[in-house]
């Protein structure tokens, strides 16, 4: 089992209750962030740490999973590979929803379960991130802060570090409008889930941490081997996030998204 982690940003689980008011007038959802733990658990307790979980889809998207890695791929490669276009956001999810559940049935039975998270960004500044879980056949759930997906000690563990970190971030750099960016909060969010991982607090979380970026349709790829406490806040060790730097179930898995916007 994975811990994942998606995002909208800004959000105050992110940025704490007093946002700048500078941001107040961004649009409620203008990125969204995603990330995971590397760790593979299998059937017979043998963990492996290093596998890749968060893709890009499509040029402007994110896809991530938790659950059961063969189906987890074969969903990622279909969102990223089939035609996602509706003309509102009831018909987007609907199409969504029937590629993850078509993907998922090909790897039944299966009692591992699967959960996906993905979201996508425009130029003009709207964000969407959704969880599609096989617990209701991938009902489409908007997500309008933050998921946590994963084992519970993990979460729970996560969402209070995650609250004491917001609290002494703001604290320390006695946070502006024009301190403040996605690539912060991402950061933020690796370190927290770091240190799920370092404190070993489930033994099906671990390795390295994977994160991914969109905002203003933009998407961007970033991970890390090492996250720890330096002089000005948090310094990190960064990875690509290619089939050079992470494993996947299929050898040289490491498709070329589709060009369009979603």
């Amino acid at each position: 089992m994975t811990l994942l982690v998606g995002a909208i940003f800004p959000s105050e689980e992110l940025l704490g209750p007093f946002i700048p008011s500078a941001l107040r007038q961004l649009s409620p959802q203008t990125g969204v962030i995603i990330a995971a733990d590397s760790r593979w658990t299998f059937p017979s307790g043998r963990t492996e740490d290093g596998a890749v979980k968060v893709f890009g889809v499509h040029a402007n998207g994110l896809g991530a999973y938790a659950g059961s890695a063969a189906a987890g791929e074969d969903v990622i490669i279909r969102l990223s590979t089939d035609a996602l276009a509706g003309d509102t956001i009831e018909e987007f999810t609907s199409r969504v929803r029937s590629i993850i559940a078509d993907a998922w049935l090909a790897h039944q039975p299966n009692e591992d379960g699967l959960e996906i998270l993905f979201g996508y960004s425009q130029p003009s500044g709207y964000a969407w991130l959704g969880h599609f879980s096989s617990l209701d056949d991938f009902e489409p759930h908007h997500v309008p802060n933050l998921e946590l997906i994963g084992p519970e000690r993990a979460t729970i563990h996560f969402a209070q570090a995650l609250r004491a970190a917001v609290i002494e971030n703001r604290e320390r750099t006695k946070t502006t409008a024009q301190s403040i960016s996605i690539d912060s909060s991402a950061t933020l969010i690796c370190a927290v889930i770091n240190d799920v991982c370092e404190l070993q607090t489930h033994e099906k979380v671990g390795g390295k941490i994977l994160c991914a970026v969109t905002m203003f349709g933009l998407p961007r790829g970033l991970g890390f081997t090492r996250i720890r406490p330096g002089p000005s806040g948090i310094t990190v060790d960064e990875i690509g996030l290619d089939a050079k730097e992470g494993q996947t179930l299929r050898p040289g898995f490491n498709y070329v998204p589709p060009s369009e916007d979603i």
